[in-house]
């Protein structure tokens, strides 16, 4: 998402350098996986000796076709084979932890393999970022408008799919390549942003106490127009 600030002096800028012009593209193609053990009753055991109780963990991962098949079972719907998940930060979901601070809460969705959206998932897929904690390296050039930067963002992402007993939020942070060329004769910037979300979670699979991790891998590249 183009994060335009003010046209600010050259002075602005010299006094705050930890603010980029841009960062993280609008809209990206999502994909992850979700790793993590979790605990069924069935799996604790007394020994033959009834002096040792034995307890084992079952593994599970998740990617994010098996997110589609979740949210296709939540709206009783089989989304078509090459379907996606779509993170679009165009929205602004009000919530109540929206008013504590200004993370940026994207809406989900699921696409066909032309990029047709096909269905709203966001209430069982919840991301936020907060760009406000967004430190950076590499350059900005606030004449030509380019960038080229890697930076790193806190985001949380929350997975609620009910009839699956599932309810896991992850806490983390992203590292993302980001590039944006300068504008052509027509006003057309390319941007391209790589964001690579790492994050620790806990909470229930199957309704049972679950803990894990996510790696997660956005991926955007359009052409903008701010004429």
């Amino acid at each position: 998402m183009k994060l335009k600030l003010p046209l600010l002096p050259l002075l602005a800028a010299v006094m705050f350098p930890a603010s980029p012009v841009q960062a993280t593209p609008e809209i990206m193609e999502l994909t992850c996986t979700v790793t993590g053990q979790y605990q069924h009753p069935g799996n604790v055991s007394v020994s033959s000796s009834s002096e040792t109780i034995v307890g084992k963990l079952t593994n599970i991962a998740i990617t994010a076709k098996d997110l589609i098949r979740f949210a296709g079972d939540e709206n009783e719907t089989e989304y078509p084979a090459g379907s996606a998940l779509q993170v679009d930060l165009g929205y602004f979901k009000p919530t109540i932890a929206a008013t504590k601070g200004s993370s940026t809460y994207a809406r989900v969705w699921v696409i066909d393999k032309d990029g047709v959206r096909l269905e709203d998932v966001t209430e069982f897929i919840c991301i936020s970022f907060d760009f406000d904690s967004l430190i950076y390296s590499g350059t900005v050039d606030w004449v030509t408008d380019q960038e080229d930067t890697r930076n790193r963002f806190a985001a949380k992402m929350h997975l609620r799919f009910p009839s699956k007993g599932i309810q896991m939020t992850f806490r983390g942070n992203c590292t993302e390549f980001y590039k944006l060329s300068a504008p052509n004769n027509d006003g057309d910037q390319r941007e391209r942003g790589n964001v690579i979300f790492t994050g620790d979670g806990s909470g229930y699979f199957d309704e049972m106490l679950w803990v894990g991790k996510i790696v997660a891998h956005l991926v955007g590249n359009s052409v903008l127009n701010f004429d």
